[in-house]
């Protein structure tokens, strides 16, 4: 497991963590980025989307069935 810590400004931010994406990892490769909350996690996620990464969102209001299913999806590579 690799972590990174970067302090950026918040406008910074998804221009950062997509560059990190494109050179620290490898195809095929699944990546998970917290956020503090859902809010924030699910408007990342429209931004990573946004950007082609096959990316979703997982948070606390999600039944188990339903982040069982996300990380099938993920070990499938299905999410990215």
């Amino acid at each position: 497991i690799t972590q990174f810590y970067v302090n950026v400004s918040e406008s910074q931010k998804t221009d950062v963590l997509t560059r990190l994406l494109e050179t620290e990892t490898t195809p095929g490769e699944a990546v998970l980025i917290f956020h503090r909350t859902k809010v924030g996690a699910a408007e990342l996620t429209a931004k990573l989307q946004a950007r082609g990464y096959a990316a979703e969102a997982m948070h606390g209001d999600m039944s188990q069935a339903q982040r069982e299913a996300l990380i099938k999806r993920l070990k499938n590579g299905r999410v990215e």
